[in-house]
């Protein structure tokens, strides 16, 4: 089983419903819509890469581009991985602004698979392997940008969550 970290766009509305129902995070994670709507992203396996290319550091770090492992309020309940939490608007905002200061050619100059490896980053092995190319984890950048872009103009918070 894969451990998959998913970023879900939540109205302050969605959260105090969630926030009153804690059982219901799953379903509010894994609506038929959220994904069509473009308010639901996932980065399969290579999440933490990922963070460590976005933020310079593994297994956490603080700035704008550091949403997925943010200290955020925990929402519901630990569905195997820990409980979801709760990204603000503000946090969101600051994500967004920092992406725009990011290029996509500057992201992927900082694919490091032996600093990955060496770091025991999530599913590392990945990348030392032949064919795993920096395009795996880039490919869920242009979904971030717009994600981002999406709370930003409609208010919203995210919840980020493993499973």
């Amino acid at each position: 089983m894969s451990m998959v970290l998913y970023v879900r766009r939540a109205t302050d509305a969605q959260l105090d419903e969630v926030r009153g129902n804690p059982a219901s995070i799953t379903d509010f994670f894994f609506s038929t819509d959220a994904h069509e709507a473009g308010d639901l992203i996932d980065f399969d396996r290579a999440w933490d890469a990922l963070n460590m290319m976005l933020t310079g550091e593994p297994f956490g770090s603080e700035g704008p581009l550091a949403i997925f492992y943010y200290n955020g309020e925990e929402v519901g309940s630990d569905a195997g991985y820990g409980p979801a939490r709760y990204i603000p608007i503000e946090k969101m905002r600051e994500f967004a602004a920092a992406l725009q200061d990011l290029s996509d050619e500057d992201l992927a100059s900082r694919f490091d698979p032996e600093g990955f490896e060496a770091t025991q980053l999530y599913s590392s092995y990945l990348f030392s392997e032949d064919g795993v190319e920096v395009d795996y984890i880039m490919q869920g950048m242009p979904g971030l940008r717009d994600f981002a872009d999406k709370c930003t103009e409609t208010n919203s918070g995210a919840l980020v969550a493993i499973y």
